[in-house]
């Protein structure tokens, strides 16, 4: 009866600190992320496979120095799925 308990008990502990881990990360990424936009392409603009697209993105200055290092290109078909 002891052991069950005690496991309940970490289990418990151990769920309750996973939440906590994901809101702190998720805090961690709004932090960082927060303030940035991209202003083109708008959701209208098509873009081809092969052709050369300008993004431009736009953001409210804070403590972090951002570089954007890559961009998921997708499209998204007639059954509302993005496709890489």
């Amino acid at each position: 009866m002891k052991f069950s308990i005690k496991v309940a008990a970490l289990a418990a502990l151990a769920l309750f600190s996973s939440s906590v881990n994901a809101d702190s990360m998720s805090d961690a990424i709004e932090a960082f992320c927060g303030g940035l936009n991209v202003t083109t392409p708008t959701t209208n603009d098509v873009v081809s496979p092969g052709q050369n697209a300008t993004i431009t993105v736009t953001r409210v200055q804070n403590d972090y120095q951002k570089t954007i290092t890559g961009v998921d290109l997708f499209s998204v078909g007639s059954d509302n799925n993005p496709k890489y």
